[in-house]
């Protein structure tokens, strides 16, 4: 697989040197990029991916160094767990993406991303971005990568705090929490889990001990303003 180095100044000469792999789930938009850019002296080639696993194939079937990567692959999920598997196949990653969250970026970048470029442009802009990306082979002013990063950190730390008064219940707990949230009666909670309403009640003050509220309403109701789905609590960035 040819490498390139965005210190060469044959990289931004030989456009042939660049091999382009277009990841997206729109076929149009893949593929009338990859026709613009080997007009314009690129190598490119689009994927429209049916599973995550079509990836590697792609990139070592046509000598990949580059890949243009959509963020969101619809029914495939999020790309960023690609990105890493690009990286170790030899291949820088620009992210393309509509959406304009900041820590989803920052995520990207962590994984490994050279860049994330927005898709709400015109085709023409976005063609002149990704061409000049492409020529110049460089990703993001290191500054705007830590401002990214930073924003990441910021917000798995804010999700840390939000969910904190969730982490030390019990799977027990978190079960007998959520069924309350979804509007089970202590009867209806003990019924469905083959137990005594005794221990679904004996679970209940446990939980608004735990949460510091004096009420099954109360609890309720920090769960909904928390976004609270059963998940445990993240830990640390």
């Amino acid at each position: 697989m040819t490498t390139i180095s965005s210190s060469s100044p044959a990289a931004t000469r030989d456009r042939s040197a660049i091999r382009v792999g277009i990841v997206d789930d729109h076929a149009l938009v893949s593929e009338t990029l990859a026709l613009v850019l080997n007009d314009k002296g690129f190598i490119a080639h689009a994927l429209r991916p049916t599973q995550i696993s079509d990836v590697a194939p792609f990139v070592a079937e046509h000598e990949l160094n580059v890949i243009l990567l959509d963020l969101n692959l619809q029914e495939l999920g999020l790309s960023v767990p690609v990105i890493p598997q690009l990286r170790e196949l030899g291949c820088r990653v620009i992210v393309l993406t509509g959406d304009t969250t900041r820590p989803l970026w920052g995520a990207c970048i962590e994984a490994g991303a050279e860049t994330v470029m927005s898709k709400a442009v015109s085709f023409t802009e976005l063609l002149e971005r990704v061409t000049e990306l492409l020529d110049e082979v460089v990703g993001r002013p290191r500054t705007e990568t830590y401002e990214l990063l930073e924003c990441l950190r910021e917000h798995r730390e804010q999700e840390r705090r939000r969910l904190a008064p969730f982490a030390h219940l019990t799977v027990r707990e978190h079960e007998v929490l959520l069924a309350l949230t979804l509007g089970m009666s202590a009867d209806d909670i003990a019924a469905s889990m083959y137990v005594s309403l005794t221990t679904v009640r004996t679970h209940i003050r446990s939980i608004l001990h735990k949460l510091g509220v004096s009420s099954q309403l109360a609890a309720v109701a920090l769960a909904i303003r928390a976004g609270w789905d059963g998940a445990p609590a993240p830990a640390h960035a």
